[in-house]
């Protein structure tokens, strides 16, 4: 029965972690070369419409960013004209705040970052816009970028450690 629950228990924690970058699709390594060659459009909220975020990313890119070099602040609507033109969006990676659920793409309060032409992100991370969340939400998007397509590869390796260690313990552990 302990090991049961500890197999589900590690399951269902696997299964979040790989969330996190299980979007990438069937050529990550494309997509990861691609957000680290073209510019990034960092999409800017309207004035006021959540506080200090403006602010924030921008401080936040500047303290921690290295994936890309070539930033580029938009506003919603220049950032909505560009992904409807083909041939501009193909020039483009971007980096949006969600505030509600994009379809199965991210979740509600996220960080966004994606190859512009696609619908799908390559990457999300779910966050608040405190200066300090960003700095967190980019540093772990960037990790998971600079993984690119050793990433599974690395989950899973890490889960049999992760699995070998719990049920090394279990006899330890109460439940």
């Amino acid at each position: 029965m302990k090991n049961t629950l500890l197999i589900v228990a590690i399951a269902l924690i696997s299964y979040k972690t790989n969330a996190q970058m299980g979007l990438l699709g069937k050529k990550p390594a494309a997509q990861v070369e691609q957000l680290k060659e073209r510019p990034l459009l960092v999409v800017l909220e309207d004035e006021g419409e959540l506080g200090d975020y403006n602010k924030n990313i921008r401080k936040a890119l500047e303290a921690v960013w290295t994936f890309s070099t070539d930033i580029r602040y938009i506003l919603k609507d220049e950032w909505r004209k560009l992904a409807k033109d083909k041939d501009e969006a193909k020039k483009f990676a971007h980096l949006y705040y969600t505030a509600r659920t994009l379809n199965a793409n991210a979740p509600e309060h996220s960080l966004v970052i994606g190859i512009l032409e696609n619908k799908i992100s390559t990457n999300f991370y779910y966050t608040d816009l405190g200066l300090a969340d960003l700095i967190l939400a980019l540093k772990n998007i960037q990790i998971d970028l600079e993984m690119g397509a050793d990433y599974k590869k690395m989950i899973k390796s890490n889960e049999a450690k992760g699995i070998k260690f719990l049920s090394d313990s279990i006899e330890y552990k109460t439940l």
